[in-house]
């Protein structure tokens, strides 16, 4: 390689390297300053627009059901103005979404 081009696939590796590193940051300051409060995000990232990120949202629900699900559902509602429920019950159908809706719990 010409020492140009060389140079500039350094700097863009560079500058991915470094956007990567502040994401990733961004993600772990997030998460450490309030989990229920990260993963209320991330929920609400899931279901938001058209289509579901299933295994994202199934993930979630199944992983916190036993650790902090409740406090996620008290964040989530306020935030976004409609229940956890009212989401899951919007974004999915049939058994799916009755075995979501079982974990989740009541309002």
């Amino acid at each position: 390689m010409s020492g140009d081009l060389e140079d500039g696939m350094i700097a863009i590796g560079t500058v991915m390297s470094t956007n990567c590193c502040v994401t990733l940051l961004y993600i772990s300051v997030d998460c450490v300053y309030s989990r229920p409060m990260y993963f209320s995000k991330r929920l609400y990232k899931a279901m938001k627009g058209l289509g579901t990120e299933d295994d994202n949202l199934v993930r979630i629900i199944v992983s916190r059901s036993e650790i902090d699900l409740p406090e996620i559902k008290v964040l989530f509602k306020d935030s976004y103005n409609k229940s956890l429920n009212e989401w899951v019950h919007g974004d999915t159908s049939g058994d799916y979404r009755d075995a979501l809706l079982a974990i989740i719990g009541p309002e």
